[in-house]
């Protein structure tokens, strides 16, 4: 995993713009991706950020990178908890509920069960997220990083930003800047 990877997909979680993103990145040797992970971790937490591993094959791998201050955040969203419970989610803690989406995905078959409740985990809007579900993924009226429902002039301006954040980033990391500065930190502590 290329820390270039990281930046190119998660510049909104670092810069803080995001609660999380997932990326699905090849490896060919777990102990090496493990250890990766944990190098990683002790860069970048001191800044708010972590990375997990969410669901392993013998090649592949999706992490989740977030920021568990604004993840709590959404989470503390009373209809988001409900549908989390309606799907079976440990809603007894932040680490529950993300053992809860670890198994989801992990029992994800490339069919038609993807647990599209992780929106939530990735800071779509609570409303879209719902929306997706009633309407099976169809009738949005924008489609960008997230199908969007409802506020398409405000999903047309996050989508703008992180696009910017994204290429600001990017070219940063390119000009030498290190993984660890670009990271931003936290303003409250987890």
């Amino acid at each position: 995993m290329s820390e270039y990877q990281i930046v190119k997909h998660c510049a909104p979680t670092l810069a803080g713009l995001k609660s999380g993103n997932l990326i699905r990145i090849s490896f060919k040797d777990k102990k090496d991706l493990n250890a990766q992970i944990r190098a990683i971790n002790c860069k970048i937490n001191s800044k708010g950020i972590y990375f997990i591993t969410l669901s392993i094959s013998s090649s592949n791998a999706w992490i989740y990178i977030f920021r568990p201050h604004l993840l709590q955040k959404i989470l503390n969203n009373a209809d988001a908890m409900r549908i989390l419970e309606d799907l079976g989610y440990d809603l007894t803690s932040l680490g529950g509920l993300l053992r809860s989406l670890k198994a989801r995905l992990e029992g994800y078959d490339m069919k038609d069960n993807f647990p599209h409740e992780i929106g939530f985990f990735l800071g779509y809007p609570t409303e879209d997220v719902i929306s997706f579900f009633e309407n099976k993924g169809k009738n949005y009226l924008l489609c960008g990083p997230w199908k969007v429902y409802h506020d398409v002039c405000s999903a047309e301006c996050i989508f703008e930003k992180h696009r910017k954040c994204t290429k600001i980033y990017c070219q940063r990391y390119e000009s030498g800047t290190s993984l660890e500065k670009l990271a931003v930190r936290s303003s409250i502590s987890c």
